[in-house]
């Protein structure tokens, strides 16, 4: 079905670009076949429809135009075309450094919801500028992650101006309140993503956090209007206030509880006890740590922090006595597969890429080609023949001419096709989004040339230059800055580095001294992936986690150094390994971001509406913790042992003894 699409789809763009005159809806049904098969006149009519949404979606300009006034109906007096000057990008060139930046800001998305986009986008602007396959990776690779729930609808709802309402949990109620929401930006700030806009019941701005939305996004009827000096950025960096500062204070077990300890000041010391206060903004987000340390800390106050993280915990033990549903997850990845709208639209995007690469590029090899769009040879044989079968019936001086002799393409009678699609807003967004972000990441190379190719970009695109209002993201909170510039010095000079780190699975502070390879974000947490000699091996350290580096005169070893360079899944916080133990967990739908980003191997629904999700960890040392700081959201299902150690763990936090 999805291949079928996609030559329909092609068709209909190869169709719309032949004729200035442009067709009428039974004239397009009578030129591709694929039309003509459908059973009904009126089928026909809604997949047609359907087709030109599509196609608009991806930034192709479908016009509709006057037709015949002889005819009355509106089949006949309506005509469609795609004017060839509004489909095509403006002529772009960008030099080397520019094009490198800009791959830079492409593979920030790597994984997330706007990655194809960017991808996308990639190959759009560089059709005259050259390659961008070997762009060399910089030692700082800053990336975005969009897996908290429900970021492509609502993406979708701000990019096209939709109201939605969905049901909302906020951090001062555990009762989730239905909202109506005129979308005005996302944006990422202390790795979660926020929708600002307009609440309608408030009459007022708000701030939702994805990850508390607890139902299904419904988009609305009825648009609506942005304020002209919205910025996300402003709106985000606000977020910085909107909490009071408060103090709490704790005991805090000798010896235990350094990650709290970092945060605070030990004020009093009573035997195997100390008396700690520390400062914290977000209610929730504290209860959760505390609730992780268990045993190991009583809250003195505030009460409500108090009763918060009890609440927690006494929810965590009713969800870990509970039997859990039966599934199975043999065989089920944890990724479903792209739907097949999806999949033919990515098709078409690339089969529309291809043309203007290969005219620029006449005599292409097919395997450096293959490798540009990142498909198979024999994938890309099959796109070519599409090309070459693909368009208008009673047009062939408009179809296109495809070869691929002696392992070289060529293709001629193509000049409309000349120059790629306009960027659609999406693609727009994810290169303009990363660009920015590389411009405020402290201590970047390059500023020179991300100005420049940001500046052409914005131009190229039009309205979609804005970006800045609707859509970013923050991948360096402020703190973080002193520590990128002295690792960067360190990578950048290849020497060795002692670190004291905490381990907070163990809830240890330890002694490295390391041989730093990169520095990585993910969730808008930045590590150092590098060589531990004391377990020689490679091992990746948060840099919030780290208490101390002194960068030594002593150089990196080179042996580690060429050990590592052709090493799979660099800059991933999870390696597998033959040792690893499988968790199950159980997860809540509002909690469903922890499956991509534990790198779960197989999920499954359940019946109740959670999600099993199959984890391989190397360690289970930190489960209790986790499940007890999420209140019941998370629970472990299997390993029996696992389980058991969960319950007697939040029994022994809440002081009670076991039944």
């Amino acid at each position: 079905m999805s291949a079928k699409r996609t030559e329909r789809l092609l068709s209909l763009v190869m169709a719309l670009m032949s004729s200035r005159r442009g067709f009428s809806k039974q004239e397009l049904f009578d030129e591709i076949e694929l039309y003509r098969s459908v059973a009904s006149d009126q089928a026909r009519e809604k997949l047609f429809d359907r087709d030109k949404a599509a196609l608009r979606e991806q930034g192709i300009p479908v016009e509709t135009i006057p037709g015949d006034s002889l005819f009355d109906n509106e089949s006949a007096s309506q005509r469609y075309r795609i004017n060839v000057v509004e489909y095509s990008l403006p002529e772009l060139n960008f030099s080397a450094s520019e094009l490198a930046v800009l791959a830079l800001a492409a593979q920030m998305w790597e994984k997330a919801a706007l990655g194809s986009a960017a991808q996308r986008a990639l190959r759009k602007v560089s059709v005259r500028s050259g390659e961008t396959s070997d762009v060399e990776l910089p030692l700082v690779q800053p990336k975005f992650s969009t897996s908290d729930p429900y970021f492509d609808e609502l993406w979708q709802a701000t990019s096209q101006r939709q109201r939605v309402l969905f049901d909302y949990g906020s951090a001062r109620s555990e009762i989730a309140e239905s909202r109506t929401v005129q979308p005005w930006g996302l944006g990422s700030r202390f790795g979660h993503w926020y929708l600002v806009g307009f609440d309608e019941s408030r009459q007022a701005e708000r701030y939702f956090r994805l990850s508390r939305i607890t139902s299904t996004v419904r988009v609305l009827t009825g648009s609506y209007t942005v304020p002209s000096d919205f910025s996300i950025h402003r709106s985000l960096a606000s977020l910085d206030t909107a909490f009071e500062q408060r103090t709490a204070r704790l005991r805090v077990r000798r010896g235990t509880g350094h990650a709290i300890r970092l945060d605070g000041e030990v004020i009093e010391r009573d035997g195997m006890m100390d008396t700690v206060l520390v400062s914290f903004t977000d209610p929730a987000g504290m209860a959760g740590r505390l609730a992780a340390l268990g045993s190991k800390v009583e809250v003195i106050e505030p009460q409500d922090l108090r009763e918060a993280v009890h609440e927690l915990l006494t929810r965590a033990l009713e969800r870990a006595r509970e039997q859990v549903p039966a599934f199975t997850v043999d065989q089920v990845p944890s990724r479903p597969p792209s739907s097949s709208k999806r999949s033919s639209d990515e098709h078409l995007g690339r089969l529309l890429d291809l043309v203007p690469y290969v005219l620029h590029r006449q005599g292409a090899d097919v395997a450096g080609t293959a490798r540009h769009f990142g498909v198979s040879t024999t994938q890309l044989v099959k796109d070519l023949d599409l090309l070459f079968v693909s368009g208008p019936r009673h047009y062939p001086d408009h179809l296109l001419d495809v070869s691929y002799e002696d392992n070289r393409i060529y293709i001629d009678n193509a000049d409309k096709f000349s120059e790629p699609v306009r960027l659609a807003m999406d693609e727009a967004y994810a290169l303009i989004v990363g660009l920015q972000s590389l411009k405020s990441l402290p201590g970047v190379h390059h500023t020179d040339a991300v100005e420049s190719a940001l500046a052409t970009l914005a131009d190229a695109a039009g309205g979609a230059g804005f970006a800045d209002g609707v859509l970013g993201s923050t991948i360096a909170e402020r703190g973080l800055e002193t520590r990128l510039n002295e690792l960067r010095g360190a990578l950048e000079t290849r020497k060795q580095v002692h670190l004291t780190y905490l381990v907070p699975g163990r809830d240890e502070i330890t002694k490295r001294s390391v041989d730093p390879l990169t520095l990585f974000s993910r969730d808008n947490d930045w590590y150092m992936e590098a060589w531990c000699r004391s377990v020689d091996g490679l091992r990746n350290f948060r840099l919030d986690r780290i208490i101390d580096a002194v960068v030594t005169d002593l150089p990196s070893a080179e042996q580690v150094s060429r050990a590592v360079d052709h090493r799979s899944g660099a800059g991933q916080l999870f390696t597998p390994d033959e040792n690893d133990v499988a968790v199950t967990l159980v997860i809540d739908r509002r909690a469903a971001w922890i499956v991509d980003r534990y790198q779960a191997t197989h999920t499954a629904d359940l019946p109740d509406g959670r999600i099993a999700a199959v984890i391989p960890v190397a360690t289970t040392s930190w489960v209790p913790g986790f499940v007890a700081s999420h209140g019941g959201d998370v629970t472990v299902a299997a390993p029996q042992i696992l389980r058991d150690r969960v319950e007697e763990w939040i029994l022994d936090s809440l002081g009670v003894s076991p039944l």
